[in-house]
């Protein structure tokens, strides 16, 4: 048997089902075929059942009256693990598909009373006991006088898996800046506006009130001797001559002087052309302020060597002296 339109005397284009085998006919080898039309509903019912059966998306048709299984696809099979016989007739608390019961519920009388719904995140739990993700839409439809619930549920477990992780990667990220004392900033160069989060603030001794959020701003914040060199940092990252990697020093609106550390990325649009520039600033004055006694330390002991090589020198000569 095979689904195939055939033409009416009239030209019309009739849905038909074609049958064919070989046989013989007064001794003599032939095929006979014989067609028969189709009404438009049986048309719409094959289409329906070819439709429901290779969809990828999990989908299953359910009585409206006791919400028991009476067709479920193929890859409602594969994902959950149940044989079809181990569905068909029995609900899905029956054979242990529903995780969130008091949602399942909802969402049956919502459909029973509205006719549809549509993406909702529910969870199914496998045969094997693992739990599946997913945006759950409901029709009901009607049929030879009966309701039926019409159920689509596409797979978003992996999609889910991967949010999770991000919200974890996000989490332990936004702990290791807090912890570094990190500020992170957002400069839009087609605005000449800066973001700047609360610790940003805080490395520049100002206040949200006070700072006005440009890159002018920014700018004058610097120590006078390093702000032409920060300006142009600034100028051949967005010509993509080298990386934002740099070292300067700013000036508390109190005068005290503190050395950042600025690390940033470009964000270009598809032409290339720098649109954003994202970034991370921290103070490293106490690392400098470390550095510049260590060397202070380095050079206090150079001097005392050349004046004790000078001691020893000297001290040479006097015996050489004396024995003359």
């Amino acid at each position: 048997e095979y689904p195939l339109p055939f033409t009416a005397k009239d030209g019309t284009r009739v849905p038909g089902e074609t049958r064919a085998w070989l046989g013989t006919w007064n001794g003599k080898e032939c095929l006979f075929i014989i067609l028969q039309s189709q009404s438009h509903e049986q048309s719409s019912l094959q289409k329906f059942n070819k439709i429901f059966e290779t969809n990828p998306a999990l989908m299953t048709l359910s009585s409206a009256t006791d919400r028991k299984f009476i067709e479920v696809n193929q890859a409602f099979l594969d994902k959950t693990g149940y044989e079809r016989d181990e569905c068909i007739g029995k609900t899905a608390q029956e054979i242990g598909l529903a995780v969130d019961i008091p949602t399942q519920n909802l969402l049956d009388d919502e459909l029973k009373s509205t006719g549809k719904f549509s993406n909702h995140e529910l969870q199914l739990r496998t045969k094997s006991g693992k739990t599946l993700d997913g945006l759950l839409s409901g029709e009901l439809i009607e049929s030879q006088e009966s309701s039926y619930f019409l159920t689509v549920m596409i797979d978003i477990t992996e999609q889910k898996r991967a949010e999770k992780r991000m919200r974890d990667t996000g989490e332990r990220l936004a702990l290791a800046i807090r912890a570094g004392n990190v500020g992170i900033w957002e400069y839009d160069i087609k605005d000449n506006s800066l973001v700047w989060d609360d610790q940003m603030l805080a490395l520049y001794g100002v206040t949200r009130e006070n700072f006005k959020a440009s890159y002018e701003s920014w700018k004058a914040a610097l120590h006078p001797d390093d702000r032409t060199r920060g300006d142009t940092e600034i100028t051949r990252a967005l010509r993509g001559e080298k990386d934002f990697n740099t070292e300067f020093r700013i000036v508390w609106p109190n005068g005290e002087t503190r050395y950042i550390r600025g690390l940033a990325t470009v964000i270009r649009d598809r032409d290339g052309q720098a649109t954003r520039m994202i970034g991370t600033n921290w103070d490293i004055t106490a690392q400098k302020t470390a550095e510049a006694e260590l060397q202070k330390e380095i050079s206090r002991a150079n001097e005392l060597m050349k004046q004790a090589d000078a001691a020893n020198e000297a001290l040479v000569h006097h015996r050489f002296a004396e024995r003359d």
